[in-house]
């Protein structure tokens, strides 16, 4: 008679010290695919943040100027599955640890791997990070580094200088830290209009529309510079001061001879740039670095409202207009967004989202054992009929992200955001409740692996499309416009659970033997992910000064940024009392 709890061993949770009582075979055959999956989960990371500095047309805090399409779909690609499989793996191993050593040694075992750690990244990493980005914005110019590294370029430069060059690096720093006097006189020396800002695309006019200077708006006005000119996402200067609320410069464009009803890629125009959420406009400023001030964007959304308003311009409903000119909330009601709009763990967020995830599972766990609830039919958690309760589930939550990207949000305040965490408690309870029917992984999970990811891969170009723009699918394929959010976010959804039920099928296939390569990737790979992100900005801002093509610039990162951080936790954590916090103690 087959028990009805596979269990099996988790490969950080389980110390030799910690036996069962009265164990089974079955209870003791380790999980060396799971654990090999969590970590490659973990590491992706690496590879996903180092992508970002070469993607086309995303926001991040180092910009190199070799940057390829390839990047962008890179991201998408990794983050469209990457957290969702690696929470699911993680419901998985704690519903395994409540199962064989109960309740009350599961949050013990959670609050020493998790919650610690966290406590600790608050204090260590996410303060060096912070350091590191504020460093690298104070900086040199790129070009300065670039010249600097390459003395042939000093003498070329010397015998026959590039005022061009230079004068436009000069203009966009003087543009950005808000020096009107500097890029007025700038501008005077120098009037290329037509140079773009290699960190976001942007030509001078719509990035001082962007940033909100009208004397350098008009002075550039009167240099002859377009102000219908296209960004690289399509937009115009007239929807950069559209979305940042500038309604002095909005005005200043409009008199040039700004088109008010300009689509861009994404066929918003300026009136809908405006309506951007307060979280998604939180972004955004802090990406371009802009100190944001809610109750300045609003005003000056709503002015601009009325000036399209008095032009004859569709504008947003008065209801939405009346919403965005006044704020209604309680304190207590800020007081909540203050909470779930700080940012405070960086990339450590899973941690937390984790801790919320494990009390929720706790509630569970007790009402299971009241209940003397066993496991769920096998049919609803192994058979591909699980995607019929699955993606409408996760399409609920999908459908509440942020606009324009693929993949989902994340969460970095205190408070997480509600359908962030629906989204990822989904994936969470389902591993949890595979657990019980697939422990000893002889069941079906999986095991049309061979066709799951190949399928994901050829439907993802789609979902990016119909979500972010820029491969011309959705054109083609879908009747209008209507349909581009929900296929995308369908598509999306559809793709995290095939990536996620192949990567298990593929590895239960090929890494389900003992291995010490694998076990020493497994417990490096948490100290790895968690000191990862000051390496990477340093190594990307570092790499700018040569003229390497992307795909280089990138591996170089990744390496370098792996050897190293495998060095440091061979040497200095493994043995340490971090590496007993992390993974348990370790003897040499």
């Amino acid at each position: 008679m087959r028990t009805p709890y596979p269990h099996v061993m988790d490969p950080q949770s389980i110390q030799p010290n910690h036996q069962p009582k009265d164990p089974t075979p079955s209870q003791f055959s380790r999980r060396h695919d799971l654990d090999a999956l969590r970590a490659i989960a973990m590491l992706l990371g690496i590879g996903l943040h180092g992508a970002l500095c070469y993607a086309v047309d995303f926001p991040w805090p180092v910009r190199d100027p070799q940057q390829h399409w390839g990047f962008t779909g890179l991201f998408f690609a990794i983050h469209g599955f990457r957290m969702p499989l690696f929470f699911l793996v993680s419901g998985f191993f704690t519903a395994m640890l409540w199962r064989k050593r109960g309740l009350k040694a599961l949050l013990t075992h959670r609050f020493k791997r998790i919650f610690l750690p966290l406590v600790l990244g608050i204090i260590t990493i996410v303060p060096l990070i912070n350091l590191t980005v504020a460093s690298i914005m104070h900086a040199e110019p790129k070009q300065e580094l670039k010249q600097a590294a390459n003395p042939e370029l000093v003498k070329e430069t010397e015998k026959a200088p590039s005022p061009n060059e230079l004068s436009d690096t000069s203009l966009f720093s003087a543009i950005q830290s808000g020096d009107e006097a500097t890029a007025l006189l700038l501008l005077n020396q120098n009037s290329d209009l037509l140079s773009e800002d290699s960190e976001f695309g942007l030509p001078p006019l719509a990035y001082a529309s962007l940033m909100g200077l009208p004397s350098v708006v008009s002075r550039l006005v009167e240099l002859g510079a377009d102000p219908n000119a296209r960004s690289r996402n399509g937009g115009t200067p007239l929807h950069c001061a559209a979305f940042t609320g500038e309604a002095e410069v909005f005005a200043l464009l409009l008199k040039a001879g700004a088109d008010p009803e300009a689509k861009d890629n994404k066929a918003l125009t300026p009136a809908l740039s405006a309506l951007a959420d307060d979280e998604t406009t939180r972004w955004i400023f802090g990406i371009l670095r802009i100190k944001y001030d809610r109750d300045k964007v609003t005003r000056g959304r709503a002015a601009i409202f009325d000036q399209l308003r008095s032009l004859g311009v569709e504008v947003p409903e008065a209801s939405q207009v009346e919403k965005l000119n006044s704020d209604n909330r309680s304190a207590t009601e800020k007081q909540l967004d203050a909470f779930i709009e700080a940012d405070v763990f960086h990339h450590l967020w899973f941690l937390w989202f984790l801790c919320w995830l494990v009390l929720g599972f706790s509630v569970y766990a007790l009402a299971a054992s009241a209940l003397r609830i066993t496991a769920f039919p096998r049919w609803l958690i192994r058979s591909p009929l699980c995607l019929v309760w699955l993606l409408p589930l996760s399409y609920f939550f999908q459908l509440h992200m942020v606009e324009g990207a693929f993949g989902p949000d994340t969460s970095l305040g205190w408070l997480p955001v509600p359908h962030v965490l629906g989204y990822y408690a989904v994936f969470f309870g389902f591993g949890a409740l595979l657990f019980d029917v697939d422990g000893s992984g002889d069941a079906g999970t999986g095991r049309f692996w061979w066709l799951m990811i190949p399928l994901a891969l050829v439907i993802a170009p789609l979902g990016i499309d119909c979500l972010h723009g820029g491969i011309g699918l959705r054109e083609n394929l879908l009747p209008s416009q209507e349909w581009y959010r929900h296929t995308g976010v369908a598509v999306q959804v559809l793709y995290a659970w095939l990536m996620t039920f192949g990567c298990i099928g593929l590895f239960r296939t090929f890494c389900s033997g003992k291995s010490r390569v694998m076990r020493y990737v497994s417990d490096s790979s948490y100290w790895l992910y968690l000191a990862h992100m000051p390496l990477i900005f340093w190594g990307q801002w570092w790499l700018i000064r040569y003229d390497w093509s992307a795909g280089v610039k990138f591996a170089v990162l990744c390496c370098a940024t792996t050897v190293l951080l495998l060095l440091s936790y061979e040497c200095l954590i493994r043995y340490s009392p971090i590496g007993t916090l992390l993974n348990g103690k370790r003897t040499r």
